[in-house]
């Protein structure tokens, strides 16, 4: 099963594949090995996981989905779900010449090998790596939405219902999406910004490939839905209007009708 989506965050579109498909990883893999492979051998991405949240504390819930985005592209990895963890997967995490990026990074690499077995091979904290570049040690106790707004002036949203939600869904609605998405995202750029690197690996995406059409195609569907519901919306408060006016009419009690 995929999905894919365009998401939104302040202006920027991520192109985001959602899927528990194995063979749909692969493909991922391979377009962003493709689109970046000159640049392979100082690579970052941004990395973060999410599992249903446990309320008792000797009874942690396994990791359900693992976010990877670099530039324009994100991958959410139902992994809960999956047919099976591909190869393609194991050796990308474990690559030394990639560095993955996020708040808290440890914590959900050790997480992934207790829960799957997945080992990631370089990692990059980020409020440490902040606090290191300037010079803040406050940095250091503050998460992705706090450095997001004072390191890059980007605000996120990070509602209470959709961070505490059920992300072992099978379904992910289209909150849980976009901010899985955006996590990922701004991980991404924030980890560029601290390295000093302008260029976003974006330079050699395709975002409008052929393969990136079916995107689009489910916004057009979104937007065709859309414009369909206030169209019907419409016609019906017409109707009852006319419907209305209609049965305000009564006939003139000095109304002769013609028998002819």
């Amino acid at each position: 099963m995929e999905e894919f989506h365009k998401i939104d965050f302040c202006g920027t579109k991520i192109l985001t594949t959602v899927t528990c498909s194995a063979k749909a990883v692969d493909e991922w893999i391979s377009t962003i090995s493709d689109i970046h492979r000159e640049r392979m051998s100082n690579f970052m991405l941004g990395l973060d996981i999410k599992w249903l949240p446990c309320f008792k504390p000797n009874e942690p819930n396994p990791v359900a989905i693992i976010q990877i985005c670099v530039g324009h592209r994100c991958l959410i990895f139902q992994i809960l779900y999956a047919d099976s963890i591909p190869e393609s997967l194991l050796m990308f995490l474990a690559t030394a010449e990639f560095t993955f990026v996020g708040v808290g990074i440890k914590e959900y690499t050790d997480k992934l090998f207790d829960d799957w077995g997945l080992k990631v091979g370089n990692t990059m904290d980020l409020a440490h790596a902040a606090a290191e570049k300037y010079g803040v040690s406050d940095y250091k106790k503050k998460g992705l939405k706090k450095l997001a707004m004072e390191l890059m002036g980007k605000r996120m949203q990070k509602p209470v219902h959709v961070t505490l939600s059920e992300w072992d869904a099978k379904k992910l609605s289209l909150e849980q999406v976009e901010y899985a998405c955006t996590e990922a995202y701004v991980s991404f750029k924030l980890g560029m910004l601290l390295k000093n690197e302008h260029n976003d690996s974006t330079v050699n995406d395709p975002i409008m490939d052929n393969n990136d059409q079916r995107y689009d195609d489910n916004y057009q569907c979104l937007s065709t839905a859309v414009a369909m519901f206030y169209k019907m919306a419409a016609i019906e408060i017409v109707t009852r209007s006319i419907v209305h006016e209609i049965g305000s009419i009564r006939p003139s009690s000095d109304l002769k009708l013609d028998p002819n």
